[in-house]
């Protein structure tokens, strides 16, 4: 069965880890794919990595673009992706792909037919798991997603070229924020969990990368990110994981505070309490910014 990836790879700034995700691609078993590396604007010296390896007509240079944001710039992949290719899948310019991922992935696709929607198993640079599954081959709708109690962690998706063509896109008001429209396509297409480990995820300059991005902006990014996961979710996830629902209210609370938005950070965190008032080690610290 003719089986061709597209891999989506969105990035800002990394030279220094780009060249380690393109050699994982190079080095894969199953040779049938694209590379689609969408530059979101970068000021350091990621051109000059790419361009070793533009002789191979496999690997796409999208860019450089005008900064818009990770989902933005996975949209401008989505769109680029070639009309041969069957599947898309993405990985991030700071990990890797292990050497035999696109062959596992084709052969768990090959083997459920029937499914459009798949995850693959993430595991950390030391090798142990970044994600959980009760099972494997776990097949789960919108509610069981909601529920997050048979899955969790990180995961690699992989799409038919049907749902790209369904129209699915990622939500590009927000930065990050991907489970919104992960959760989205849930309501529509059952979800394929593969145990298969094909992503390896680093924390190294994630770990940095976060340390510099707690401003305003990015509290500012968190309440926008949350109010429209609740938009498109909330009904649902009140009934199926109340839990969650509280979580993200103090997620909502905290960056109120943040911003000194105290009357919104108070409403929240009253919310929360009433639905799970034992989560007491965040109340506290929420309360801290009064």
């Amino acid at each position: 069965m003719k089986l061709k990836f597209s891999i989506i790879t969105p990035t800002y700034n990394r030279a220094h880890t780009l060249e380690r995700a393109i050699k994982s691609i190079l080095n894969q078993t199953q040779q049938d794919y694209e590379m689609i590396i969408v530059d979101d604007g970068y000021i350091d010296n990621t051109f000059d990595i790419i361009q070793k390896y533009l002789h191979d007509i496999r690997i796409r240079y999208i860019g450089p673009n005008e900064n818009g944001g990770v989902n933005v710039a996975r949209n401008i992949g989505l769109e680029s992706v070639s009309e041969d290719c069957d599947w898309i899948t993405f990985l991030d310019s700071d990990d890797e792909f292990y050497p035999d991922s696109l062959e596992k992935m084709k052969t768990s696709i090959e083997n459920n037919p029937k499914y459009h929607y798949f995850r693959f198993a993430v595991t950390y640079a030391n090798g142990k798991p970044a994600c959980f599954a009760k099972h494997d081959n776990l097949v789960l709708n919108y509610k069981e997603t909601l529920k997050q109690e048979e899955v969790s962690g990180e995961w690699v998706v992989a799409l038919s070229k049907n749902i790209l063509e369904d129209g699915f896109r990622f939500i590009e008001d927000v930065n990050g924020f991907e489970s919104i429209s992960w959760y989205q396509l849930s309501k529509k297409e059952l979800c394929f969990h593969s145990f298969q480990k094909v992503r390896i995820y680093h924390l190294d300059t994630e770990g940095l990368q976060r340390q510099s991005i707690k401003t305003d902006k990015y509290y500012a990014n968190q309440i926008k990110g949350i109010n429209i996961f609740l938009n498109f979710h909330k009904k649902a996830l009140k009934r199926f994981n109340n839990k969650d629902y509280a979580t993200k209210l103090y997620i909502l609370s905290n960056a109120n505070f943040r911003l000194g938005n105290y009357k919104s950070g108070l409403i929240n965190l009253g919310k929360a309490l009433v639905i799970d008032p034992l989560n007491s080690n965040v109340s506290k610290k929420l309360l801290k910014f009064k």
